[in-house]
């Protein structure tokens, strides 16, 4: 009797037990993030109506357990946005200490909020907290490898470059619907409520830098995914670029570029 294992099957359990420990370490996250978090995020359910986008984030991962068709590069990029968000979420965003970090643990002194401003209309000048920056330049970065194989799964044969385009626009319309969001939470909520959950600190332009850093995250991951992509057909034999071809239909890239 062949005791052989097929490369294929070993691969995808393989990539099944990855995916289900990043799905359940994003859950432990969650819920430890709401132990003894700051008294703040638990006033009026701030911090309930955060982890429901974390939820929207693990959903993805815990369907894929079941359908396994995307690749560990699109999985683990839209776990560490996953936990990025969850850092973000017990501390209502306005509020992370990464500052205070950076001194205990790397005993750097980036002062952050000391040496950047933000002139809000009418009130002078404000310091403002950068995290939720950081958070939406991650959203494109991050977020880009799952987009682009969700569109090469739905538009089925497409163009690997026009999957690029497509996956670029619509993580751009995404950024915009949530500044949208935003705004229609600015418009039910109390003030004071909707400023903890937007994190705008006063700055009337938040919606737009928002935006660009976002725009300016995924512009990089897809430049890195279309140069890498080149670069790996280019190192290809012929042959086994025309296998790859034929198993990308089956495999969990879907496509003959890298995940």
């Amino acid at each position: 009797m062949s005791t052989t294992t097929d490369p294929g099957s070993a691969r995808l359990k393989r990539d099944w037990r990855i995916k289900f420990t990043l799905l359940i370490t994003g859950v432990i996250l969650a819920i430890a993030s709401c132990i003894n978090a700051p008294a703040y995020a638990y006033k009026d359910g701030c911090i309930v109506l955060q982890h429901l986008g974390t939820v929207v984030l693990l959903l993805p991962l815990a369907l894929e357990l079941k359908r396994q068709r995307m690749g560990l590069t699109a999985c683990v990029g839209l776990f560490l946005f996953t936990c990025v968000h969850i850092v973000g979420a017990r501390y209502l965003y306005s509020n992370v200490p990464y500052d205070k970090w950076a001194k205990t643990f790397l005993n750097l002194d980036i002062d952050i909020e000391g040496q950047w401003e933000i002139k809000a209309v009418g009130t002078g000048v404000m310091h403002g907290n950068k995290f939720d920056r950081m958070v939406h330049f991650s959203f494109g970065l991050l977020l880009f490898p799952f987009a682009y194989q969700v569109t090469k799964r739905l538009m089925k044969g497409i163009n690997p470059l026009y999957a690029l385009v497509f996956a670029w626009l619509f993580l751009q319309t995404s950024s915009m619907v949530y500044e949208l969001f935003e705004w229609f939470l600015s418009l039910v909520l109390s003030p004071e409520n909707a400023e903890n959950y937007n994190g705008q600190q006063g700055d009337m332009w938040d919606a737009q830098k928002d935006m660009a850093l976002a725009l300016g995250g995924s512009t990089i991951s897809a430049l890195w995914i279309f140069i890498s992509g080149r670069m790996w057909r280019k190192k290809q034999p012929e042959s086994e670029s025309v296998e790859e071809g034929k198993a990308g239909t089956t495999g969990s890239s879907g496509s003959a570029a890298p995940e």
